[in-house]
């Protein structure tokens, strides 16, 4: 009898990852075409899980979150109707926000998924979009299949690929935050960590196969990991560093570099570059001047810079299309989100790292670490990557906060209420 009660948790435990990487999936790569949108059926699979909970509850952080979001969008309505612009894309991305923060918001606070078992996924989901982005390089008959998925129907460049989204910049975010989320559970993980090791190889291969943006910051990155793995690491891994150094620098000399040819200020120095791939028409043609004049725009009026204009400008700076769209004090409502799930994940981690408690599992903590950790960088990612594209309340990333934070808060309450106050560790 104790066997067939095993195997049935153990079957539904399968079944319950299963569900949830399908949800997990399908609010990070769910197709969208024009107003239909397929992530948002993520938010209508994961009220399913709420069948398993008995009893609901409502915490103080999702009333907050969910206000200041019903806040943004009243702000929005208000400028729409006051300003009657022809563009209802900012009014419809501030309600897309509202509803993926009651939906997921409320189902993440309340269903009793492992958080460990949640970053694992996590993983497994940003790794089969990175192992996609690699494989349309190597396997370029296979982009029209992908391009016809996601939407792309831009400029197919060589040594490029948007994987299973549809734009360079997006899908370089979330191999940066695949990076990020892997070298997080290497470190906090000890030995068992290590396995982590290849899926943060892949996703700083793939991160230099996505947008000029994200070479940049995944270089950084790469510097940071190196340096770890030389003074902190084992042994072992003090013997690897200079080998992976060596082989970083070898392929960013041939291959990342010359990618920058388009920018005025490193044309003369990568000038004597020659390749049978013209790498220059790989990115943008443009440089310093071109990015100050036709982006860095703003609103004519002070009360058009105050107030917003209720429109989204054709350029790609998120922040200059944020203050547009609702000016000053519609970007300051919008920031108190952010801000707000910024501070509680800066507690969360502070006191999962700095203390212990007398009956804590030692996976239980790494997890709450890890995602803590992973979401600070998550909210730092999105204000950086701001300056290329509009991030906030964006599809795909904001779905991906309200999960984690929530899942996190989550475990973090249940174990304050299992084990009591934290004791400080040493």
């Amino acid at each position: 009898m104790s066997n067939f009660v095993n195997i049935t948790n153990k079957v539904n435990s399968f079944l319950l990852s299963l569900f949830m990487f399908t949800i997990i999936f399908i609010s990070l790569f769910g197709p969208k075409d024009n107003f239909l949108d397929f992530s948002l059926v993520a938010s209508y699979l994961g009220f399913f899980l709420l069948l398993s909970v008995d009893k609901f509850k409502v915490t103080s952080e999702y009333i907050v979150i969910v206000l200041l979001c019903m806040g943004y969008c009243i702000y929005s309505l208000l400028i729409f109707i006051f300003l009657m612009p022809d563009e209802y894309q900012p009014i419809l991305r501030a309600f897309r926000a509202l509803f993926s923060t009651i939906a997921l918001g409320f189902i993440f606070s309340n269903i009793r998924c492992d958080l460990n078992k949640l970053l694992n996924i996590y993983v497994l989901a940003l790794l089969i979009h990175a192992i996609a982005i690699i494989s349309v390089i190597l396997m370029p008959e296979i982009r029209p299949f992908l391009d016809t998925y996601t939407g792309y129907t831009g400029k197919i460049l060589p040594i490029r690929s948007c994987g299973l989204l549809s734009g360079y910049d997006s899908a370089g975010f979330l191999c940066l935050l695949g990076v990020i989320l892997s070298f997080s559970m290497f470190v906090f993980k000890g030995r068992k960590g290590n396995l982590y090791l290849f899926s943060l190889l892949i996703f700083l291969m793939a991160i230099f196969l996505t947008g000029r943006f994200s070479i940049v910051l995944g270089i950084m990155l790469n510097f940071f990991i190196l340096a770890y793995l030389l003074f902190k690491g084992s042994i072992k891994l003090k013997v690897i560093s200079p080998v992976i150094l060596f082989m970083f620098v070898l392929t960013f000399v041939n291959f990342v570099l010359p990618l920058f040819t388009s920018i005025d200020q490193l044309a003369e120095y990568v000038g004597h570059y020659e390749s049978s791939i013209d790498f220059s028409k790989s990115y943008g043609v443009g440089g310093y001047d071109a990015l100050t004049e036709r982006m860095w725009i703003f609103p004519d009026s002070f009360l058009g810079l105050l107030f917003g204009l209720g429109i989204d400008p054709p350029v790609d700076i998120g922040y200059v299309r944020i203050l547009f769209m609702v000016g000053i004090v519609g970007f300051t409502i919008l920031l108190g989100t952010y801000i707000y799930v910024g501070v509680k994940s800066y507690k969360i981690f502070r006191t999962s790292l700095n203390h212990t408690c007398n009956r804590f599992t030692n996976v239980k903590l790494t997890s709450i670490k890890v995602a803590s950790c992973v979401m600070l960088m998550l909210i730092v990612l999105i204000f950086i990557f701001n300056v290329k594209l509009l991030f906030f309340h964006s599809r795909i990333f904001y779905e991906l906060m309200i999960i984690l934070f929530f899942s996190t808060l989550r475990s973090y309450k249940d174990v304050i209420r299992a084990n009591g106050v934290f004791y400080k560790q040493g």
